[in-house]
């Protein structure tokens, strides 16, 4: 993030994730990402409840900021991929850049644009949602996204998430959304088991539960019990969504 001297900086939200890496606190995290800032640089700032860590950085660099509830407001409604506060920065920054771009040009450029692995809708044996929600926050937006489509089945859920992720605070975000969950292995250290990903679903009773080594067995059991009106939701990680596209392609290659 250091490697260049920016125009302009934009912080969109601060939730606990990385924090391994960034710390574990909302403190600690808006410190790290204070990184990014230079003085006199404009900040664009989507956080509605911004960590001291991040203001006093901003006064100490004397860093002009346009903030999301102060300077601009979120928008209503929207149609695209992006998180709303993603949205209403991005159109903050293409007004600080004097990018020239009406209202209606910077909608249709952010309604056509799609980011591969957030809310991409796949038609396969069964309808399949792929997102590479990881962390509560990302999980929330999910699951309010989900509440906004009109699928006449059940929703299913195919989950494959690292062990230092806040498993419980993933799954919890989805209570109510799921009649089942489908856990698979992923061939990586930093994963959880299968097994305990499961446990904890069960203990949070949030719907009926499977696990599997790997997500092939996992796709092959699933689609076998989904109705077609039915809505299967892959997330987790981004090593779970590659998983779940590479299946789907040599599925479609063998049909």
């Amino acid at each position: 993030m250091n490697i260049v001297e920016p125009d302009l900086c934009i912080i969109t939200s601060i939730a606990l994730d990385h924090e391994s890496w960034l710390g574990d606190s909302r403190e600690a995290i808006g410190g790290e990402k204070a990184g990014i800032l230079r003085e006199g640089t404009p900040l664009v700032l989507g956080e509605p409840d911004p960590p001291d860590s991040i203001m006093k950085e901003v006064n100490s660099l004397r860093v002009p900021i346009k903030a999301v509830g102060h300077d601009f407001l979120l928008p209503d409604e929207m149609d695209c991929s992006l998180p709303a506060a993603s949205y209403a920065c991005a159109r903050q920054a293409a007004q600080i850049l004097d990018l020239k771009l009406s209202e209606s040009q910077f909608r249709d450029i952010a309604s056509n644009s799609r980011l591969i692995g957030r809310k991409t809708l796949i038609d396969a044996d069964c309808k399949v949602l792929l997102d590479v929600a990881h962390n509560p926050a990302a999980a929330k937006f999910l699951t309010d996204y989900l509440k906004t489509l009109n699928i006449s089945g059940d929703m299913h859920a195919l989950i494959g998430i690292y062990s230092d992720k806040d498993i419980s605070g993933v799954i919890s975000a989805c209570h109510g959304i799921f009649k089942s969950w489908h856990v698979t292995d992923l061939p990586e250290e930093r994963a959880a088991s299968a097994d305990y990903v499961a446990a904890q679903i069960v203990e949070l009773d949030v719907g009926e539960v499977q696990a599997y080594a790997n997500i092939d067995s996992a796709f092959e059991t699933v689609q076998r019990v989904v109705e077609p009106q039915d809505l299967l939701v892959v997330f987790g990680s981004f090593a779970t969504v590659a998983s779940a596209i590479e299946h789907l392609e040599k599925q479609q290659d063998n049909a």
